[in-house]
């Protein structure tokens, strides 16, 4: 094991277990640490549990992520993933503040991963087409090495990895249950819906849990469809179809908060009657615009009427890669 120190910081928690050779720069509390892993090292500690950032070699460019590891993380159980993708030209931390799945995390006894796109010119991104067309970034192989990586790690119950993501990091998460549907087990959506130029070719493998977040004024992502982006109501059916859901569209109310003062509402859509109990589930936001469903929008007002984050998690925890648990 070879390890290289900034500031004289002692990296006694950090001897533990990884395959292959990783370089890591591990962020505790603003003092930033470097590690190199070889191949073949004893487990004798556990890994370190809270907030952290890794980087990480993807066929030879360097990757970046957050991830929260729950305090009550022993080292003995393993854990369901969720992968929360920020959204086109987002700062990685200022999105973790912002879409802060930690609390509920902590809770339910969840690994966080929060990626960091690449450049594209000057703003981070995911190489999901559409305005993106141009981009090089592998981020599909990117994301597969963040989850060997955290599962070396740690111990990741790779029936539960899952995807959430916000505009362009919605879209890539649709992207991940098209082309990834062997390993991730679900995904959420928030203000991406699919692209048309790869919308015929998505060929999952399996029914995939889908539950998609829409404002009807939103924007920058229309909710009936742009020159880039199929419709939301088409990417329902599209799932619809693949989950071979049987039951006609049913809808719940989504009761308003005292707290909502954005004069915004939720209204709540799904279908069930799937195979392997795949629900595809839509919230669609009245008179919404591109934030994240329950936080700030554009004047500062927001709509509180649905816990957004746990709602996610809840969703995720019904599922594994199986269908319903």
């Amino acid at each position: 094991m070879i390890f290289q120190k900034k500031n004289n910081q002692t990296l006694n928690s950090l001897k533990f277990f990884i395959a292959g050779v990783a370089v890591i720069s591990v962020f505790f509390l603003g003092v930033i640490k470097d590690v190199v892993f070889s191949e073949g090292l004893i487990q004798d500690e556990s890994p370190p549990v809270g907030t952290m950032e890794f980087k990480i070699d993807v066929n030879g460019v360097e990757r970046r992520f957050i991830l929260f590891v729950p305090e009550s993380y022993t080292g003995d159980e393993e854990l369901p993933l969720l992968i929360n993708y920020h959204g086109f030209g987002a700062e990685v931390n200022n999105f973790m503040e912002r879409v802060d799945f930690r609390p509920e995390a902590e809770e339910k006894g969840f690994i966080v991963a929060y990626p960091k796109g690449s450049l594209l010119e000057t703003r981070p991104h995911w190489n999901a087409g559409g305005w993106t067309d141009g981009s090089t970034a592998d981020d599909i192989g990117f994301t597969k090495a963040l989850i060997e990586f955290v599962d070396n790690m740690y111990h990741v119950d790779l029936k539960r990895v899952y995807a959430a993501g916000h505009s362009n990091g919605g879209y890539f998460t649709y992207m991940l249950a098209c082309q990834m549907s062997d390993s991730i087990a679900a995904i959420a959506s928030m203000a991406g819906p699919m692209m048309i130029e790869w919308f015929d070719t998505c060929a999952p493998t399996r029914p995939v849990p889908v539950m998609h977040f829409h404002a009807d004024t939103d924007p920058a992502t229309s909710y009936n469809g742009d020159p880039y982006s199929k419709s939301v109501q088409e990417v329902l059916d599209f799932w619809v179809e693949n989950n071979q859901c049987e039951d006609e569209l049913k809808n719940e109310d989504v009761p308003p908060s005292s707290m909502t003062d954005s004069g915004t509402s939720v209204e709540y859509y799904y279908y069930d009657g799937c195979k392997n109990d795949a629900n595809v589930e839509h919230y669609k936001h009245i008179g919404g615009g591109h934030e994240w469903l329950g936080t700030p929008d554009a004047n500062n007002k927001m709509n509180k009427d649905l816990d957004t984050n746990l709602t996610i998690l809840n969703f995720f925890n019904r599922y594994d890669i199986d269908g319903l648990r």
